[in-house]
């Protein structure tokens, strides 16, 4: 009975890898290099720059499945969750009766230590489809539309941007490299630029109310 069952799950995703996620794949190439790089491509944009402005692209699209995804306001949830929870582990200091206080305190941390773990696991899970799954899709997208021999081919060597002699021994970046430090640039030049530009709010945070009843942060 169990190997029936792998079996069946087993023939359902490679149907859904068939007929879902391949022509989804391949719809997304196919836009992607007709509206993207083909027409950099026609402008005699080099390699190098296509590189850059879709790593440029990928850390905007990271941002955008950030913010979709409300992580900022899960984050500022969870510390007014902890919050009330430890202003109540204060006021069980009062309590005289302490096995009451005993049991209301591992209660209380019962509580804590389950919200944790749900929040670290979806932090997990945030981190992988807003920076991984982009990062790793996008680079292995550009490898297949710019291999090694391409590059040998057009350039004469597979370092986009070639260095000068350096203590490291690093003669060039290649299309890993370059697109890495394009996307980690890019976040956190936006990141600088809305610290600049939004100030912090002057507004006093409403008081924690323990338990439950709090307010959603939004």
């Amino acid at each position: 009975m169990p190997a029936t069952i792998i079996g069946f799950f087993e023939n359902w995703l490679d149907l859904a890898a068939q007929y879902l996620l391949y022509p989804l794949f391949r719809f997304l190439d196919h836009g992607l290099s007709l509206f993207l790089l083909r027409p950099m491509e026609l402008m005699g944009a080099p390699i190098s720059l296509r590189i850059i402005t879709t790593a440029a692209l990928t850390a905007i699209l990271s941002l955008t499945i950030r913010h979709m995804l409300r992580v900022r306001e899960k984050e500022k949830q969870f510390l007014v969750f902890l919050t009330a929870k430890k202003h109540d582990q204060k006021q069980l200091e009062l309590l005289e009766d302490w096995k009451l206080k005993k049991e209301l305190y591992e209660f209380s941390d019962n509580e804590i230590d389950e919200e944790f773990n749900t929040y670290i696991a979806q932090r997990f899970a945030q981190y992988g489809l807003t920076y991984l799954l982009p990062i790793f899709l996008t680079m292995a997208w550009l490898e297949h539309h710019f291999p090694k021999n391409l590059l040998i081919e057009q350039l004469g060597h597979e370092h986009l941007l070639p260095l000068p002699p350096n203590p490291w021994g690093i003669d060039g970046l290649n299309t890993p490299a370059l697109f890495l430090i394009t996307y980690l640039c890019t976040i956190l030049f936006i990141y600088i630029t809305k610290l600049i530009l939004i100030k912090p709010s002057t507004v006093p945070p409403a008081p924690l109310a323990a338990g439950k009843g709090q307010p959603e942060i939004n």
